[in-house]
């Protein structure tokens, strides 16, 4: 079974948000760091955004995470000491993937209503 090049920038999109929502740095800091606007990380994340080579491992250097987890062969998550998202870490299929991104959205929304 082949993956399509959409669902992967689909899966390394939600592994690329899961290790930055893990990360104690701030939007504006890996935005910094890496040299891409808000937008593009977004789109990115989102997997609008076709994510190169070269922001995987500064992706990966900044935010602490193995260059194989964001494809999925890494069983380890970002943030290991999180117990509790140790299952999420292994979610590696794409209904998986579209579960947790719906989840992370529904995260988001309660946080920005709460704000």
């Amino acid at each position: 079974m082949s993956i399509t090049l959409s669902e992967l920038d689909q899966q390394l999109g939600a592994r690329l948000r899961i290790a930055r929502n893990l990360s104690e740095l701030s939007m504006d800091e890996i935005c910094t760091q890496i040299g891409l606007s808000r937008t593009d990380v977004l789109a990115l994340e989102a997997g609008r955004k076709r994510i190169s080579a070269k922001w995987v491992a500064q992706f990966a250097t900044l935010l602490n995470v193995e260059i194989r987890w964001f494809f999925g062969f890494d069983s380890s998550a970002p943030g290991a000491d999180r117990s509790n998202l140790s299952s999420l870490s292994s979610a590696c299929t794409s209904a998986a993937l579209k579960a947790l991104v719906a989840k992370l959205n529904e995260h988001d929304a309660v946080a920005a209503q709460a704000a």
